[in-house]
């Protein structure tokens, strides 16, 4: 907390745990800023995994052109879950 509230009068009490903390360790932010600062991060993992998946098909591609086409590859089936399996 911000320290030792007792023997205060009650408004500093309170005054005392509203305000921000002063130590070093922490930072204080309002809602709006948290829910900016929460959706642009959304919004920048969306795109990281959009470019990744980009690229790792740019990637299978200029290597399905190099390889030998007699060559057999593996295929890992992937089983449908029902419904009732999802968390």
């Amino acid at each position: 907390m911000c320290g030792d509230t007792r023997g205060l009068p009650p408004h500093l009490q309170l005054n005392q745990l509203l305000s921000p903390p002063t130590d070093s360790l922490s930072h204080s932010i309002g809602r709006r800023d948290f829910e900016a600062k929460t959706l642009r991060l959304l919004r920048t993992l969306r795109a990281v995994l959009i470019y990744l998946s980009l690229a790792i098909y740019t990637e299978e591609r200029f290597r399905s052109q190099e390889r030998d086409p007699n060559q057999t590859i593996p295929v890992l089936p992937a089983h449908p879950l029902k419904d009732d399996f999802k968390v």
